[in-house]
């Protein structure tokens, strides 16, 4: 009896010492995060100012983004994937009376990502980076016209994904863009600070 209990227990602690090795967490190869983030920011520089011939004195712009993206964890906790931003801006004068210009833009460009922390924790602090091509329509205050340009942007990210349950995740982070865009043959550029929130989904 004393030798069927014994072999009893190193078949359990066999597999069950398997089961835990075998288990998968999100940031596990081959895990794919679905991912979906809101964004706001507020920033200046002479790209973002618009062309008046009336003397307004300009506010900072206000930026509000949606950005949906899909990654593939080709290495443990090393992502690759893709983004697709919208974005719609509005700038108004100090007083906040006269719109001075609005800005539709959307963006589609490469990312990739990096996860730390141990397997069972609760939050994974992360680092990212993306690069995207931009396509923007811009309507300026006085002219009322319609104004389309093309340009890129660099993305820097560093944030913490914050698990619920092993495949979802609250995702806040804290970023820096660099865009760059050429506007009626004029390269320009400038840069944002924001912040966002958003939500994973994790399927492995």
């Amino acid at each position: 009896m004393s030798y069927f209990y014994r072999l009893f227990v190193i078949l359990t602690l066999f597999f069950s010492v398997n089961e835990i090795k075998a288990q998968r967490y999100a940031f596990d190869q081959g895990s794919i995060r679905l991912g979906v983030s809101l964004n706001y920011a507020n920033y200046g520089g002479e790209l973002y100012q618009p062309n008046l011939t009336a003397r307004i004195e300009s506010d900072r712009i206000t930026e509000f983004a949606i950005r949906p993206s899909v990654a593939y964890f080709f290495f443990e906790r090393l992502a690759l994937g893709v983004d697709l931003t919208y974005v719609t801006i509005g700038q108004n004068d100090k007083n906040n009376v006269v719109t001075l210009f609005s800005r539709t833009s959307w963006s589609v460009g490469p990312s990739i990502a990096y996860f730390f922390g141990e397997r069972q924790s609760p939050i994974f602090p992360f680092i990212s980076a993306s690069y995207s091509y931009q396509s923007s329509t811009e309507q300026e205050f006085e002219r009322s016209i319609n104004t389309r340009s093309k340009g890129s942007n660099f993305r820097a990210s560093g944030g913490m994904a914050i698990m619920f349950g092993k495949q979802a995740s609250l995702n806040v982070e804290a970023f820096y863009r660099v865009d760059m865009r050429k506007v009626q043959n004029i390269s320009r550029s400038g840069n944002v600070f924001g912040l966002e929130v958003g939500a994973s989904l994790f399927i492995f």
